[in-house]
């Protein structure tokens, strides 16, 4: 593969046979380093990680070039020291830690608010607890269980979404860091990596909005508000109790949000059972309730509702420990590619 990646777009597919043979020294080897094992094709991965389990893999101090890793699973693989050079990793399972890693990290993630969306009908494979990112400034995306048609009484977009296998929700509430991308421009100092893990705190419902609509406009998806029901029914299928005090130190009436580990575990500590973080405790979400309502829900909330014309306005009511989670909402339809 060339340094620069100008002939990615070019490069002749490989014939099952040859697809083949790399598979099966990648299998053969000891080592975990394929990128020494594959040499000068070592491009193929774009193939070969979407096709095969391949997890675990060793990374460290390798220079990407416009590698595509759309959808592959690269569990607990490493990137410490590694250069990506606009890789693609959208909707890869991944260790997004692991990628903050790569020296080359920042730049990475600025390059990618100008990188041309994937095709709108593509769907990643229906996964449940499936951790996932569209882009490296996306929130971080979880695909719950099934909906039973018994769960769930509501009957709103999202809700259909999820009976349909096409929904994906946050697995926190956006961070810091995400949210600033929202913001940057070229040239200016990017978002530090490493210190900006707290929740974003949103102090109205305009910002929001303007979020959402920003990130569905960057990455051309469709990215919403959470709605109250899919709170409500996550907490349910999650056995999650909404008015417990979670196993923490960060419980109710708290006025700062708190950092978010580097490693999640499904099911211990602030983690529901497939990864969820914060469904209760830290900060009050912001929901839709309808169309001309919100609702706040989780950590010290009262449960009320309000009217969004009343609080769109900047000197009423801004919320101090207020968060944002957000759903990804895919077509309904064959998985793309």
């Amino acid at each position: 593969m060339s340094s620069d990646g100008d002939d990615w777009d070019r490069r002749k597919p490989l014939s099952a046979a040859e697809r083949r043979d790399l598979s099966d020294a990648i299998g053969l080897t000891e080592s975990t380093d394929v990128v020494s094992v594959l040499g000068d094709q070592r491009d193929v991965l774009s193939y070969l990680f979407r096709h095969a389990w391949l997890a675990s893999v060793r990374f460290d101090n390798q220079t990407w070039s416009g590698t595509d890793f759309t959808g592959s699973d690269l569990a607990k693989s490493s990137f410490e020291g590694a250069s990506i050079r606009n890789a693609r990793f959208d909707f890869a399972i991944v260790d997004r830690v692991q990628l903050r890693a790569a020296r080359d990290w920042p730049g990475h993630v600025a390059l990618e608010l100008e990188r041309v969306p994937l095709s709108p009908d593509f769907l990643p494979v229906p996964e449940p607890g499936r951790l996932m990112a569209e882009r490296a400034y996306a929130p971080q995306l979880i695909m719950p269980e099934p909906l039973s048609p018994d769960i769930g009484s509501g009957d709103n977009a999202q809700l259909r979404a999820w009976r349909a296998g096409c929904l994906a929700i946050a697995a926190s509430c956006v961070r810091q860091d995400e949210w600033s991308w929202m913001t940057y421009r070229p040239g200016a100092a990017v978002p530090d990596r490493g210190t900006e893990n707290h929740a974003k705190i949103i102090e109205r419902l305009v910002d929001a909005e303007n979020y959402t609509a920003w990130l569905s406009s960057a990455t051309g998806g469709r990215y919403e508000i959470m709605d109250s029901e899919i709170y409500e029914t996550l907490c349910q299928v999650e056995d999650v109790g909404q008015g417990a005090v979670p196993d923490s130190d960060y419980i109710f009436d708290q006025r700062e949000p708190a950092p978010y580990p580097e490693t999640s575990i499904p099911g211990a500590g602030r983690c529901s059972k497939s990864g969820f973080l914060d469904l209760i405790g830290n900060l009050r979400q912001i929901t839709t309730a309808g169309d001309d309502d919100f609702r706040l829900v989780g950590g010290s909330h009262d449960g009320s509702y309000r009217a969004k014309r009343w609080w769109s306005t900047i000197n009423q009511d801004k919320g101090r420990d207020w968060g944002l989670r957000v759903v990804r909402i895919f077509p309904d339809q064959p998985r793309g590619t």
